[in-house]
């Protein structure tokens, strides 16, 4: 059961390296944008919130935590409800600007998330997992802030 952290990590990384190998494939900024946004918040935040939700305990003891299953139930609702408006987005073909809402609503999540943690690990939890979630959030956004902004004056040309 131990494993099951590293398993859900390994699968996020595997879902964010499939999403941007994908977005690559395309040479339209907004197709790009959007691949890119489904294949992250699903990852990232479909994966999370799973593991909240159904391993929540082992998931916190992984990176030093003492378990609150309330608040972990909460975050992990909240991940996935990302995650399935981002399916209901793909089905109803809601388009560029759902994409990027969602994808910058994540980013956001995984920045303040990546302090709490930096927190966390000031205050004595020197878990390396804590430290690292700010560091990997920050290149994240750096990688997609690109790919956003491409996305942005595509989008505005399309629509002069």
């Amino acid at each position: 059961m131990k494993s099951i952290p590293k398993i859900f990590e390994i699968l996020r990384y595997i879902g964010v390296f499939i999403g941007f190998f994908l977005a690559f494939y395309y040479t339209n900024p907004i197709e790009q944008l959007n691949i890119l946004s489904a294949w992250l918040v699903l990852s990232i935040s479909g994966l999370t919130g799973l593991e909240s939700l159904f391993f929540g305990k082992i998931a916190s003891e992984s990176i030093g935590y003492k378990s609150a299953p309330e608040y972990q139930r909460q975050s992990g609702i909240n991940n996935l409800s990302v995650a399935v408006i981002t399916l209901v987005a793909i089905v109803f073909s809601w388009g560029f600007y759902a994409f990027l809402a969602l994808l910058c609503c994540m980013l956001l999540f995984l920045f303040l998330s990546g302090c709490n943690h930096a927190w966390s690990y000031t205050k004595g939890n020197k878990n390396i997992k804590n430290f690292m979630r700010l560091i990997m959030a920050v290149i994240l956004i750096n990688i997609c802030a690109p790919f956003i902004y491409h996305a942005l004056i595509a989008y505005a040309q399309l629509h002069k």
